[in-house]
Parts: C-alpha cells; sequence; structure tokens
C-alpha cells in the first residue's frame, strides 16, 4: 500500500484561491505542457500537494470528499491557466466520483488506498475484451483515448465479457492499475489540432488479469435501478456516490471548455487595454464600439456558462440529498436533464471563445497567440462526442416523456393510457 497522503481541512475558497494562485506557472508552461503531451512533473506534484486528486476522495480513505460545486470551481480555475493541463486534470481527478460511487468496499480501499485518486474512464469502442479465469478475468484490447493517464495511479474503462457464441458479450466497467496497462506515445505535439496537453493517450492491455472484485456490472450510465442505492451511497453514507455518470460526465469537460473561455475573456481584455484598430482611426479596442459589444457580449456568456457549471452541481446535490431524505428516486429524467444542462453550457463557453478570437483580428493566429491556443482547445471540445446536442436531444425527448430508459436503449410506443392522459 502506498503512503496515504493525509489532506488536512481545507474550505473551497482555500482550494480554488490555490489553483487561482497556479495561474501565472500553468500559462508559463503552456508551450511545454503541449510538446509533452501533458503537465509536468513539478505541477503534477502541485496539484498532489494542493489536494485536487483528493476533492472527491472519500474522507474514510484520507480524501477531502467535497461537493461537486467546489471541485468543478476548482477545476474551472486550472483549466483558466491551462485548458490542456485542465482537461488532463478534471477527466482524470473526476472519475473518484464513480469509483467511490460502484465499487464494493474493498476493491475501495485499494483504488483510494494512498488517499489520491486519478484515472482515466474510456469508453468501449472495439476496446478490451474479457475473458472469465478462475477468481476473475484476463483483459486484453486497445482504447484510444484515455485523458488523465500520464499521473494517474489507476485505469478506469469500458470493456466486454465473451460469453460465448450463443450469447451476446456482456458489458463492463473495470479498474486495472496504471502500472498494469501500456500507454502509448500517440498524443502531444502536432499530432492533433487542440488540446495537445491533455494527455489522451492511448493504452493497451495485454492478458491483463482482472480481480472479479476490480469489475462492476453495467455500464454506469444507465440501466440501473434508480430505487436502489450504489455500494458506495451505502457505504460512505453521503448521498453524492449515488454517482450518476449521466448528470457529471459532461459537467467536467464543459467546465474545462468553462476555464478555456475565461482565459480568452482575460485575454482579450488584455487586448482591448494594450492594442489599437487599424480602421477606420488608429483607436485603443478600449475605444472602439464594435470591441466593446465583442468583449460585452463573451463575459456575458462566459458568465453564464460558469452559472449553469454551478447549477447542475447544485441540483445533483439537491437531488441526491432529497433521494437520501425522502426516497424520491434521482432517476434517468433527472440525470439526463443536468447532462444537457452541461452541453448548453460547454456550447455556450465555446461560442464566447470563438467570437473573441474573430473579433481579436488576424494577430490572434499566429502560433505564439495563446488566444489561438485557446480557440484551438476550443474546436476540439466542439468535436467531442459527448458535446454534439443535436444527436442526442431526440433521445432527451423520448426520456424525458419516459418512452426510453437512457441514451442508449431502444425506445418504446406509449400506452392507450399515456396517450389518453
Amino acid at each position: 500500500m502506498s503512503e496515504v497522503i493525509s489532506q488536512p481541512a481545507v474550505t473551497a475558497g482555500e482550494l480554488v484561491a490555490r489553483a487561482a494562485a497556479m495561474r501565472p506557472l500553468l500559462r508559463e508552461q503552456q508551450e511545454d505542457a503541449e510538446k509533452r503531451g501533458t503537465y509536468s512533473p513539478e505541477v503534477h506534484e502541485l496539484f498532489t500537494r494542493a489536494g485536487f486528486y483528493s476533492i472527491l476522495v472519500p474522507r474514510r480513505y484520507g480524501g477531502l470528499e467535497l461537493d461537486l460545486t467546489t471541485y468543478y470551481r476548482v477545476m474551472i480555475e486550472v483549466s483558466r491557466g491551462d485548458p490542456g493541463t485542465g482537461w488532463c486534470l478534471t477527466l482524470g481527478s473526476s472519475h473518484s466520483l464513480v469509483a467511490g460511487s460502484f465499487f464494493a468496499e474493498e476493491a475501495q480501499a485499494e483504488l483510494f488506498a494512498d488517499g489520491t485518486f486519478c484515472a482515466p474512464h474510456t469508453g468501449v469502442g472495439p476496446g478490451i475484451r474479457l475473458r472469465e479465469v478462475e477468481e476473475g478475468y484476463r483483459a486484453s484490447g486497445r482504447l484510444e483515448y484515455g485523458s488523465g493517464i500520464p499521473y494517474s495511479n489507476w485505469v478506469l474503462a469500458m470493456g466486454l465479457i465473451d460469453r460465448g457464441a450463443d450469447q451476446p458479450p456482456e458489458m463492463i466497467n473495470f479498474a486495472v492499475p496504471r502500472d498494469r496497462v501500456t500507454v502509448l506515445p500517440n498524443w502531444g505535439g502536432d499530432r492533433t489540432l487542440g488540446m495537445r496537453a491533455s494527455g489522451s493517450n492511448g493504452f493497451v492491455l495485454d492478458e491483463v488479469f482482472l480481480p472479479a472484485r476490480h469489475v462492476v456490472a453495467g455500464t454506469w450510465h444507465e440501466g440501473w435501478d434508480p430505487a436502489v442505492p450504489t455500494p458506495g451511497a451505502t457505504l460512505h453514507g453521503n448521498p453524492m456516490y449515488l454517482g450518476r455518470a449521466h448528470a457529471t460526465y459532461h459537467t467536467s469537460i464543459a467546465s474545462v471548455q468553462v476555464g478555456a473561455a475565461k482565459a480568452a475573456l482575460d485575454e482579450f481584455e488584455e487586448q482591448m487595454l494594450s492594442r489599437r484598430t487599424v480602421v477606420p482611426s488608429p483607436l485603443f479596442r478600449y475605444e472602439d464600439p464594435a470591441a466593446q459589444r465583442i468583449h460585452g457580449q463573451a463575459a456575458a456568456m462566459v458568465d453564464s456558462a460558469e452559472a449553469v457549471i454551478h447549477a447542475v452541481c447544485d441540483r445533483y446535490h439537491e437531488h441526491a440529498e432529497r433521494w437520501a431524505a425522502t426516497g424520491e428516486p434521482f432517476d434517468m429524467p433527472k440525470a439526463i436533464a443536468l447532462y444537457a444542462m452541461a452541453q448548453q453550457a460547454g456550447a455556450l463557453a465555446a461560442e464566447a471563445v470563438e467570437i473573441m478570437y474573430r473579433g481579436a483580428g488576424t494577430s490572434a493566429s499566429v502560433p505564439a497567440s495563446r488566444l489561438a491556443r485557446y480557440f484551438r482547445d476550443t474546436a476540439m471540445y466542439r468535436g467531442h462526442q459527448s458535446s454534439q446536442r443535436e444527436s442526442y436531444w431526440s433521445r432527451m425527448s423520448l426520456v424525458r416523456l419516459g418512452l426510453a430508459d437512457g441514451l442508449f436503449s431502444p425506445p418504446r410506443k406509449p400506452s392507450e393510457k399515456e396517450t389518453a392522459s
């Protein structure tokens, strides 16, 4: 067992202040982080000592067990320093929530053994195949994206258990120690347009043994019974660990986008005060009505996107606490609604970055421009599968109407009673 990093009591304000204080260093290291494909060991050590890998780790294992609002406020501030770094940190440390929700006590004691947690969680794709062996499974396969893996201590992933030719494969989630996987050198530099520092390397498993306690049935996203508590909600006595993944997963990448938009706004405001227009006359940009409108619109959009992220977190806790107090299910329609809100926040923040990038003029497009970096990072978010709002809206409609159990489950026809009402 690793040495437990005991985290002293800390307030939300102190954590956010620690993240904000790192902003100059994160911006200074942006270019190096992009070339490396992730943030530096120095920054990793700062994150560890600041408690950022412990915010959502259960208190019984040495974590801080704080609320989602505090967690995402910190991630927004880190992303304001560097969006790629924020993506890597957020998509590693945020999975403390699902690990603390879905695994049973014995496995959680191993996952959180040193009081910190960082693990990518990635989907099936062609993915990982498991075959059953004595006391567990053997897993082999490759997954292309594992954001957060450079400094992870575990890897979470979805896989398929082969049940034989006469049965469909069973979809599961599993945990494997980071040192049991081979991380591919396929991230950083010019390999992608943006998010070059996000540590989204692929990885390979080759006949890795997984004890049964490290495998959890289902997808985490849907198919669960909303009336039944997760192992973590019972173990920790904290309804936050109901682990409603649909409600929080897009919040993670949307919060990074809000941080990127705040970073772009910082840059745009600096240019407003220091640069001049070219036409129709050489005014300072803060004197130019067109620049003023762009700045005011972007600032309002960024503030609104951040407020939506906070509202998602608040509603998650309200739903979870109401379940604990009254038994009212924190069901799929509630989770889907929060997912949709996070998508709206991400889109609003991304649009704000794009407006500022266009309004800054061609000087923003040079390689050394920070605004260009934030625009490239925004473009990567725009292309992410889960940010494609239009492809989700029809399914969200069916879930709200009670005609589908989730985004991926088959729809059904309404009953005569439902149509009559």
